[in-house]
């Protein structure tokens, strides 16, 4: 953690964030402060993050051909998880006899 603290600083949030999620699992012993940590607090964190790291890039920086064609593939990668998370949901549940809800392949 601390070596890559120290080649990548910008990380330190992230990595600290998951370092603390693994102490909070593996101690056990504070179960409601886990929950929490696991839930409210990392959205929290993330919204934190996301909003520092929008507030340091510049306009020019954020609106280029290159990043929307990251946020187009992105979109089209979900679709297609999606679809295909669908299709294979149907596939089980005729396999299964109908044992299987064909939209749990949707669910992620």
């Amino acid at each position: 953690t601390v070596v890559v603290c120290l080649i990548l600083p910008t990380t330190a949030p992230l990595v600290g964030m998951l370092m603390l999620g693994n102490l909070f699992r593996e101690s056990g012993v504070v179960k409601q402060l886990m929950e929490t940590a696991s839930n409210a607090l990392m959205y929290i964190v993330v919204i934190l993050l996301g909003t520092s790291v929008g507030a340091a890039t510049s306009a020019e920086a954020f609106l280029k051909l290159d990043t929307l064609k990251i946020v187009a593939l992105g979109l089209i990668a979900f679709a297609f998880g999606t679809a295909g998370g669908v299709l294979l949901g149907k596939l089980m549940c005729k396999l299964t006899h109908g044992k299987i809800n064909p939209l749990i392949g949707s669910a992620g």
